[in-house]
């Protein structure tokens, strides 16, 4: 998920103060730079996905919807399924926004070092994009080899669809291709694009201040029904900002 150096985002991982050059005036949203070596991995789509439906959520499949209360997959913010079938899983992400939604595995509730899977909107065209997340705010995203298949995309009335499949474990798993048989906190984010060329992309960080986190490790073969308001959300954030504000007054 694309994250910026920005002197308001969750603190690296480390514990080291972050953009301390940027002061306290800094805008709320920073720019990162998207670099490659090569171009990124472009999964060709398929056609439209399958219409989303929470039925089922829990017993056949896995779900977690973001915004009002009894929102549905067409009206929440964010909602996105998964279901698992022999060494493989069925990911699809449906989200109220321009440039792309995502979502990322990691070993803790924080940003970096985590495995994240886009639906991006290319100018109209929307693809699935594999990123890493690297540790701490280097401000660098690193694209690397794409294990998605089975891709579908749409963007219609402001809102991006995707479904894709890609496998739990096996041959792909590498440091930055995790393998999805283990459990990880899940990352859901989605935000704007800048500029979509391929070499030098700018994006704009998440929209939301602090990104919605799955309250506990998931397996993603043992279904769970996530729901989470935008009121929660909000709170929680005006609640790390006050802990995190109380942390840097500490330190200086």
């Amino acid at each position: 998920m694309p994250e910026p150096e920005d002197a308001n985002s969750t603190m690296p991982k480390d514990g080291t103060k972050n953009n301390q050059e940027l002061g306290p005036k800094a805008a709320a949203v920073q720019e990162v730079t998207v670099t490659t070596t090569k171009p990124p991995s472009m999964s060709k789509s398929m056609g439209s996905p399958e219409a989303m439906t929470f039925e089922g959520c829990s017993s056949s499949k896995g779900c977690f919807r973001h915004g009002k209360k009894g929102c549905t997959p067409m009206t929440c913010t964010v909602a996105l399924t998964y279901t698992v079938s022999k060494n493989s899983v069925s990911i699809a992400m449906s989200a109220a926004a321009q440039g792309w939604v995502g979502i990322g595995f990691s070993d803790d509730k924080l940003m970096g070092k985590d495995d994240v899977y886009a639906c991006v909107n290319h100018k109209g065209k929307v693809q699935v994009d594999h990123y890493f997340n690297p540790g701490g705010y280097s401000g660098s995203q690193y694209q690397v080899v794409n294990p998605v298949y089975d891709v579908r995309t749409l963007f219609k009335n402001g809102r991006i669809s995707c479904s894709f499949k890609r496998k739990l474990s096996g041959e792909l798993v590498t440091s930055m291709t995790y393998d999805l048989t283990k459990a990880y906190y899940n990352i859901y984010a989605w935000g704007q694009i800048i500029d979509s060329t391929y070499n030098n992309a700018k994006i704009i960080r998440h929209e939301p201040e602090h990104p919605p986190v799955s309250t506990m490790k998931l397996v993603l073969s043992k279904y769970e029904d996530e729901r989470q308001d935008n009121a929660a959300n909000k709170q929680q954030s005006i609640s790390f900002m006050m802990v995190a504000a109380l942390v840097i007054a500490m330190a200086l």
